[in-house]
C-alpha cells in the first residue's frame, strides 16, 4: 500500500512536469531543462518506491527515508502549482497573452521568476537523486513498473469522506429530498436496496452523496452508516476491508475474504445500514455481483442500502436493484451558480461599487452549471475587500476565458489536485487568491 501511495503521488508530480514542458507557457521557457531532469529524478526515485511494500513499513530507517521523500516531493508538487498558477495570475492581471510588459518591471520580471523556478527546480531535483542514492542504505532497491501492481492502482485518484465540505452544497436542496424519499421508502422488498447518483466530472456527485450520508432523516433509519471511496481500483477484498475499518474495526490479520466477511458479520449482523460506495468505475457485472453477495452476508436484517456515486450509465445499470431506478444529477441553474460564486468569492466583502451585472451573464455562461467550475473561478477572484482593481481583474478573466477554453477543461481535472498548503498566503500580494479544496486522500 505505501507503494502505491507514494507511486501516484510521484506519478501526479510527472504529469505536471510533461504538462509544463508540452505547453509552451511562458513562465516555463527558461527552465525546461531542470524540469527535464527532474522528471529523470522522480522516475529514478519511482522504481524504489516499487520496493517499499517489501520493506516493513515501521522500520524506523525506512520511515525516516519515506518522511523525507515526502518532504521533497511535496516541495516539488508546490513549486509546479505555483509556476502554473502564477502564469494564469499574470494573464488575469493583464489580460493579455504575452507578458511582455512585465519585462520593464524590476518587481515582476519574468526573466527573475524564471531563475527563481530553476535554481528551486535543480536543487529539488539534486535533493531526490541524493535520496535515491541513500535508499540502498536503508535495503530498499530499484525494481521496474513491470514487476509491480497495475498502473492503474498505482495512479488511482485521491481519496474521498463523508465530511460535510465547509462551503456546503447549494442548489441540491430538491434532489436531496428525492433521493432521500426513494432511500426510505417503505415499499422496497429488496435486501439491499441499490441507488446509483449519475452525473458529469465536477457536477457535484460526492458532495450530495455527503448530505445524504450526514441527513438526520438517514440517521434515523439505520442503524449504522457506512463510507468508502472505490475508485477505478474494485477489488473486494480492499471493499470489505475498507468498510471493517470505517466500523473502527482493527483490519489486521483479516486477509481472505472469509476472514473479513466473518469479522464483519460480527459487527453488523443485527444492523440495518446505509453504505456510500463513492466514485465508483468498474463495470464488470460478475464483479459487482460478487460484493454484492458479499453485502449480503454481512447482516441478517433486510432493507439495507447502497448508495453509488459514479459518471458512467453502465455502472449505473448493473447497480441498481430496481429498473431505472438511478438519479441524474442536474446542473445547477444559473442562479445557484452565481449563489455559489457570491459565497466561493466573499462577494458580500466586496466594494458596492463594482458593476457585477455587467460580468454576470458572461460568467454563468461559463459555469456550464458545473460547480467544480463555480468553486475554481470564485476562489481564483477572491481578494482583500480592500484591494482595487477588481473590476479589471474579473474582466480579464472573463476574456481569458472567451479565448482559451482548455482553462475550464484544465479546472474540471486539476482543480482538485493543489495541497492544502499552498493556500492564500501563497498569494497575499496578487490580484486573486484561491480557494481550492485539495484532499491528500
Amino acid at each position: 500500500m505505501a507503494e502505491l501511495v507514494w507511486s501516484f503521488a510521484v506519478q501526479e508530480v510527472l504529469k505536471k512536469i510533461v504538462k509544463l514542458a508540452a505547453e509552451q507557457m511562458s513562465l516555463a521557457w527558461g527552465f525546461k531543462k531542470e524540469l527535464a531532469k527532474l522528471k529523470d529524478s522522480l522516475l529514478m526515485m519511482e522504481t524504489i518506491l516499487h520496493d517499499l511494500d517489501r520493506i516493513k513499513a515501521e522500520h524506523k530507517a525506512v520511515k525516516l527515508w519515506v518522511e523525507k521523500l515526502e518532504d521533497v516531493v511535496f516541495e516539488a508538487d508546490v513549486l509546479l502549482d505555483k509556476i502554473a498558477f502564477e502564469d494564469l495570475r499574470r494573464k488575469v492581471e493583464t489580460g493579455k497573452e504575452v507578458m511582455v510588459s512585465y519585462f520593464v518591471s524590476s518587481s515582476k520580471n519574468p526573466l527573475v521568476f524564471r531563475l527563481k523556478m530553476a535554481s528551486k527546480i535543480k536543487g529539488i531535483a539534486k535533493a531526490l537523486h541524493e535520496h535515491y542514492r541513500a535508499a540502498s542504505a536503508v535495503g530498499l532497491v530499484a525494481i521496474t513498473s513491470k514487476e509491480t501492481e497495475s498502473d492503474d492502482d498505482i495512479t488511482q485518484i485521491l481519496e474521498t469522506d463523508s465530511f460535510l465540505d465547509e462551503i456546503g452544497v447549494i442548489g441540491r436542496e430538491i434532489e436531496v429530498c428525492e433521493i432521500v424519499n426513494k432511500l426510505i421508502d417503505p415499499s422496497h422488498h429488496e435486501a439491499l436496496f441499490v441507488l446509483p447518483i449519475v452525473g458529469l466530472g465536477g457536477l457535484g456527485k460526492t458532495a450530495v452523496a455527503k448530505v445524504i450520508f450526514n441527513h438526520e432523516v438517514i440517521r434515523e433509519n439505520f442503524d449504522t452508516t457506512l463510507w468508502v471511496y472505490v475508485s477505478k481500483s474494485f477489488v473486494i477484498k480492499k471493499i470489505l476491508r475498507a468498510i471493517l475499518e470505517t466500523l473502527n474495526a482493527n483490519s489486521c490479520g483479516f486477509d481472505s475474504k472469509e476472514a473479513l466477511l466473518q469479522e464483519l458479520k460480527k459487527w453488523l449482523n443485527d444492523k440495518r445500514y446505509f453504505l456510500v460506495l463513492d466514485d465508483v468505475w468498474n463495470e464488470n457485472l460478475n464483479l459487482w455481483n460478487e460484493l454484492k453477495a458479499c453485502l449480503l452476508k454481512i447482516t441478517k436484517k433486510s432493507g439495507c442500502v447502497v448508495v453509488v456515486t459514479t459518471r458512467s450509465d453502465e455502472v449505473a445499470e448493473i447497480t441498481e436493484t430496481q429498473y431505472y431506478s438511478r438519479h441524474y444529477l442536474r446542473r445547477l441553474s444559473d442562479d445557484h451558480c452565481w449563489s455559489l460564486f457570491e459565497k466561493c468569492a466573499f462577494i458580500n466583502e466586496w466594494p458596492t461599487t463594482l458593476k457585477l451585472d455587467e460580468v454576470r451573464e458572461e460568467l454563468v455562461e461559463k459555469f456550464s452549471g458545473i460547480p467544480l467550475v463555480v468553486k475554481a473561478l470564485g476562489g481564483m477572484v477572491k481578494i482583500d475587500k480592500n484591494r482595487d482593481g477588481l473590476q479589471c481583474t474579473l474582466e480579464n478573466l472573463i476574456r481569458i476565458l472567451l479565448q482559451d477554453e482548455n482553462y475550464i477543461s484544465t479546472i474540471k481535472l486539476g482543480v482538485d489536485r493543489l495541497p492544502l498548503s499552498f493556500s492564500l498566503k501563497q498569494y497575499n500580494s496578487s490580484k486573486f487568491s484561491q480557494d481550492f479544496k485539495f484532499k491528500r486522500e
